[in-house]
Formats: C-alpha cells, structure tokens, sequence
C-alpha cells in the first residue's frame, strides 16, 4: 500500500503541477497581437478543485509541462500554427502579451485545456435574452441538467422544457460533466436558475416550435416519439439530429433516409413516411 501512495504521489508531482519555477518564457517581438490571424481563445476561470491543477494541455517556450492559473487565468491567445518538436506537433500560441506557448495537438479548446473560443462565446451571446428549449436526446448516455455553483445541487429537465437564456458563465467547474468550453446561465419556468453546457446538441431554438401544432403533435414530441406524418422539424424535436442521413433529389422531388443507431426513417418532401428497426 505504501508503495501505492508513494507512487500516486510521485504521479501527481509529475502529471497535475505546474512546473512553474524553472521555466523559461519567450516573447515575440512586436507581435502585433491585435493584426495577427488565428482562432482566439481564452483561459476560463476555475473552481477551487481545478486551479491548483493550472493549464496541463500546455508548455512554455522550454516544453515545462503547464502553465500557471494565477498567471494566465483570462489572458487571451492566438493559434498562429504549428510546431514540429520531437516528431510530436503542438499549436503554437501568441499570448496578448506576445509571450510564446504551446499545446498538445488539438486540445487547445476543450473542458480539459480549460479554454474557450472568442467566436464560441460570441456566438453564445446571440442567445442572451432568448428562449431556448431542452434536447434530452434519447441517444445520449446521460441526460443533461442544470448545474449549480454548488456539486450538491443540480436540476433535472424535462425534454423541451423552456429556458430562458440570462447570461454566459464562463468559469470551469470540477463536478460538471462534458466537454462544453462554458455555460449558458439559464432560467427555468419555475425560477430556477442554473448552468447549461453551451454545446447545440443540448438545445433547439424555441423558434422551430409552433405552437399551433396539435395537442397530440406537442405530446408526441415531448415523449420523444415519432408518427408517420410528421415534418422534419418535427421529427427533429423529438429524436434530435440523425447520426447519418442519406438524400435523393428528382423528378419525383425529394427523398430522405434518417438514420439513428439501428433505426432508418423515410422521408418524402418533408413528411415522415416509414421507418424500419434493423
């Protein structure tokens, strides 16, 4: 047992702190952050069970493994490309400051780098104000709830359940599960407020529900069940977005096949026409 913790311990000196005294900063020259092309993105915010942890997905200018939370926590950057060390690539980083860093390939923006996007979270922002509707997507191996700042505390949702978006908070949190980049603050009918993973496939546009479809239509859609007859946007608020679809256009108009794991629906111009479990 002692050689077990002696080794978890040697593991998290390694692996989940920052090397952060030895390491060597490299700066470019007049950068000119502001006229440089590249993604940008941002260093989010952390809970108290993630900061100690910094930055691991990246290096300073030496390849020390991780950088500081107190030092780059809400700094900005700029992927300008990539770099080739040791037959591995990384992304090359220009911080605003113009000092240089670097990342493992492809992981510049997920929940575990703990970045996010500029165009993400402006994209985000369109939302603020709006309402938006719940996707529990059957296909999915858990269902989404609303987080809270406290891991005790979360809300279920209810599939196409309204939520009011009321913001964006942008901090990362060590109980959430996913990988969204940050949260949209929402409200829910009964006043509940709480945090939805920005990701799409969590919710449709409350704009694509019509409200003078069918009492039997609006049940059917918020059970999650389909009906010969129904449109695509129908289809779509129900079951969300296929895993593959195939399309046919000709004279006879236009010809779908959705597909959902073992499952194939049928389209004609629109309408759902059959489906078939395999």
């Amino acid at each position: 047992m002692k050689y077990f913790l002696s080794f978890m311990i040697i593991f998290q000196l390694i692996y989940f702190i920052p090397l952060q005294s030895n390491m060597k900063e490299e700066y470019q020259s007049n950068c000119n952050y502001n006229l440089l092309d590249g993604e940008e993105f941002v260093f989010r915010k952390k809970d108290l069970s993630l900061s100690k942890f910094g930055y691991q997905s990246f290096y300073s200018s030496d390849f020390s493994r991780g950088l500081s939370y107190e030092k780059y926590v809400g700094m900005k950057g700029k992927v300008i490309g990539n770099y080739r060390r040791n037959y591995n690539t990384y992304n090359k980083i220009v911080m605003e400051n113009c000092e240089i860093v670097y990342a493992d390939e492809n992981s510049v923006v997920s929940s575990i780098s703990g970045t996010y996007y500029v165009e993400t979270y402006n994209e985000a922002k369109t939302l603020i104000g709006k309402y938006i509707l719940a996707n529990q997507n059957r296909w999915r191996n858990k269902p989404i709830v609303l987080y809270t700042d406290n891991e005790n505390i979360s809300y279920p949702l209810s599939h196409l359940e309204e939520l009011k978006v009321i913001g964006i908070n942008t901090i990362s949190l060590g109980h959430s599960t996913g990988g969204e980049p940050f949260f949209l603050d929402v409200e829910t009918e009964h006043k509940q407020h709480g945090l939805m993973g920005y990701d799409k496939i969590n919710f449709f546009e409350s704009t694509l529900f019509d409200d003078n479809w069918s009492s039997e239509i609006k049940n059917n859609l918020k059970n999650q069940q389909i009906k010969i007859g129904m449109t695509y946007t129908q289809v779509f608020l129900s079951w969300g977005a296929p895993q593959k679809m195939n399309r046919d256009v000709g004279a006879w108009g236009v010809k779908e096949q959705w597909i959902y794991n073992n499952t194939y629906l049928y389209f004609e111009n629109d309408i759902l026409t059959s489906y078939q479990e395999r």
